[in-house]
């Protein structure tokens, strides 16, 4: 076979061997079992003198200090002297929200950086944080002392692994998945796919006032729309080695892994159901490489066709005024809806590969030339800012919602009130000290396809922007990876507000938004004019 590129895999388990608090919600959650394990699933690319590692990780986000820690193990095990340029290495994550909470800092190193934290320091004097109100509590003795947890099936050794070991754990195995992909490099065939299956939709419902709310409620006549479309496209590598095997899958998908991501399982999600469906059709050693397109306003549920939940969850905004009589997709809350998503995806990559076995003339058309650039740059974007009339409005409205409360404690709902009011006065803190965000950007050309990756929670117009503009055949977009930007809305959104859109949200705005396509239109322009 011609067109040959050097390919390697490697899947390593990231589920951990004792409890976790899992990342994702305003509350604490400490898991309970394993639904399916958590992975790190690594792909290793060379043409030439040029090369690339993506790995995908079934986390909430990649941090910039993870990306450190990655990097210093894998100097450590010698991967530099192997070839291995460290730079060139792409971690991503799927955005489950049923993974680990590990130490992350902050992107920018500033006391005020993290817009996305509430402290007691921008509390009104006599009010602290409090984090006792857990969806499940650590058993405590008769004196009130917590009992360390016992060990179990799942969690053979006893407690809860803190955030400082949760970093160690998921550092070392990550470096161990991109080492061994990297060793285990070999010639082979990647063919290009397209498939749809319909998982991620819009999350944020527009009222006719011009406001907007995530997780809005849609059953009511003041709903005007919903602020964005969705993409139901899953763009596709497959590769193929020396045997004609099939030896891994690439699926670009805009929609974050979150079905469970109220519950306390440990759970993949529906990357996960989707692996263990492909499994059964292609064997166990296939491994499927699984990245997260620009979803931040994408959801896996229907807001206009509403099932609630099949148990409750803590969050105010997914528990409308009236029960749902509407009969549509199963919970996507739950493990039913995880399955169906599974099998959406999985069903559909199965069928475009085997249509493509059965058309020679398609499958030599989408076999990629053995073609690889890979460009690592900082890349650039302003600060979204506020003005001083926010920041006048943002210390009224927090001292005025905690003199009405009984309390001095500030729970998670509280929390979740004061988000964006508190958001707003770290910014102002923030733009005394810069006005660029930047981070690590990939850019990358391989055979006729365009990839390029991004640290923010992109919403689904941007990245419609740049696959429509694109020379390449087909655009390959990861979002939440290699750092974290929080959410990047559209000025429409911005507009509507509400949660994902505010200040608080995210770094950047609609400005830089753009920008971002700009930049990355252009950078794939490059890559074919300077053949």
């Amino acid at each position: 076979m011609a067109n040959k590129f050097l390919v390697g895999f490697s899947a390593v388990e990231l589920t951990p061997d004792k409890r976790i608090y899992l990342q994702g919600q305003f509350y604490q959650r400490i898991s309970t079992h394993v639904q399916s394990p958590l992975l790190a699933t690594a792909m290793a690319i060379r043409v030439g003198d040029d090369q690339a590692v993506i790995c995908s990780c079934d986390l909430t986000s990649i941090a910039v200090n993870l990306m450190a820690e990655i990097r210093a193990e894998l100097v450590k095990q010698g991967l530099p002297e192997q070839g291995l340029d460290i730079d060139k290495i792409i971690v991503t994550a799927t955005h489950t929200h049923t993974s680990f909470k590990y130490r992350a800092a902050p992107p920018i190193q500033s006391t005020s950086s993290n817009s996305m934290d509430i402290t007691e320091g921008l509390l009104p004097p006599g009010f602290y944080m409090v984090y006792d109100e857990e969806t499940a509590e650590i058993p405590t003795d008769e004196q009130g002392n917590p009992l360390e947890l016992e060990a179990t099936e799942d969690f053979p050794r006893p407690g809860i692994m803190d955030d400082d070991e949760g970093l160690a754990w998921i550092a070392e195995r990550v470096a161990q998945a991109i080492a061994e992909a990297w060793q285990n490099c070999k010639p082979m065939t990647l063919v290009s796919g397209f498939g749809r299956a319909p998982i991620g939709m819009c999350r944020r419902v527009v009222y006719n006032d011009g406001s907007a709310k995530m997780w809005g409620y849609s059953n009511t006549a003041t709903f005007e729309e919903l602020e964005g479309g969705n993409d139901s496209g899953i763009e596709l590598i497959y590769c193929i080695d020396e045997a004609d095997n099939l030896a891994g899958i690439v699926a670009n998908i805009c929609c974050p892994s979150q079905i469970m991501e109220h519950r306390l399982s440990i759970s993949s999600d529906y990357w996960g159901e989707t692996r263990r469906r492909l499994y059964k059709r292609f064997g166990p050693d296939l491994k499927l490489v699984g990245l997260g397109g620009p979803g931040g306003d994408q959801c896996p549920r229907d807001l206009v066709r509403w099932i609630d939940p099949e148990t409750e969850v803590l969050d105010p905004n997914i528990n409308h005024p009236t029960p749902s009589h509407l009969r549509a997709d199963p919970s996507m809350f739950d493990e039913s809806g995880l399955r169906t998503a599974g099998r959406r995806i999985a069903t559909e990559i199965i069928a475009i590969y085997e249509e493509l076995r059965e058309d020679k003339v398609a499958w030599e058309a989408r076999t990629q030339p053995a073609v690889l650039r890979h460009e690592v740059d900082e890349v650039l974007l302003p600060l979204r800012r506020v003005t001083p009339e926010e920041i006048t409005d943002a210390k009224r409205s927090v001292y005025d919602y905690c003199s009405k409360l009984d309390r001095k404690g500030i729970n998670y709902r509280d929390r979740a009130e004061l988000y964006v009011h508190i958001g707003i006065l770290r910014r102002a803190a923030l733009q005394e000290e810069i006005d660029l965000f930047g981070f690590e950007g990939h850019f990358l050309r391989i055979g006729n396809l365009a990839m390029a990756t991004n640290p923010f929670e992109l919403f689904l117009n941007y990245g419609n922007k740049i696959r429509a503009r694109s020379v390449a055949e087909q655009t390959f977009l990861l979002q939440l990876t290699c750092g974290t930007g929080g959410y990047l809305p559209t000025k429409k959104a911005e507009e509507g507000g509400h949660y994902s859109a505010y200040v608080a949200s995210g770094y950047v705005g609609h400005e830089g938004g753009e920008a971002l396509v700009r930049e990355t239109l252009s950078r794939f322009r490059d890559f074919w004019e300077k053949e």
